[in-house]
């Protein structure tokens, strides 16, 4: 079984919502660099902008966590 690092996990949320990542970084408030930052592993979101992130992507947190397709 492989495991996914976070920053993984974060892409396929974002590339699964098909949203447009400056309309996702901007309904989370954030930049898009942080958005970015997030899906490239050079930084970690805090909590609550993962949980927020999850949620706009359409996924359940455990969903999420579990590397399962966005719905």
């Amino acid at each position: 079984m492989r495991t996914r690092t976070l920053a993984q996990r974060i892409r396929r949320a974002i590339t699964g919502s098909r949203k447009q990542q400056k309309a996702l970084a901007a309904q989370l408030g954030v930049s898009e660099a942080t958005l970015s930052q997030w899906a490239s592993g050079v930084r970690t979101p805090r909590t609550d902008n993962l949980t927020a992130l999850v949620a706009a992507c359409g996924m359940e947190m455990e969903a999420f966590w579990r590397g399962a397709s966005c719905t």
